[in-house]
């Protein structure tokens, strides 16, 4: 919302595609918040919240192919910079193994 304001964008909804837009982001976001609480008490709290934090990139990308919104190349190297992050986070007890073989 600060984005729209600060762009000068309207709040306004046009057409009803737009609507429609919103309404499935709106229940996608719901879905994730139910199924964040639910995996919440099965998954190690480490597990949970990568992927939790990761779900914002993946939205990203797929707004990317599903609905051609572009992405600039500052955008593209944030994506990358996560991604190794993600991984990084992931392999926490290879990386130790790699580089102190008595861990």
């Amino acid at each position: 919302m600060l984005v729209m304001i600060y762009n000068g964008e309207s709040f306004n909804i046009k057409t009803k595609e737009d609507f429609k837009t919103l309404m499935i982001r709106s229940a996608i976001s719901g879905f994730n918040g139910m199924a964040a609480s639910f995996f919440q008490m099965y998954l190690p709290l480490t597990v949970y919240y990568t992927i939790n934090s990761s779900s914002t990139i993946f939205t990203f990308v797929l707004n990317y192919f599903l609905y051609g919104i572009p992405i600039t190349s500052h955008q593209k190297k944030a994506v990358v910079i996560s991604m190794v992050g993600i991984v990084l986070v992931i392999n926490g007890r290879s990386i130790y193994q790699l580089l102190d073989s008595s861990y």
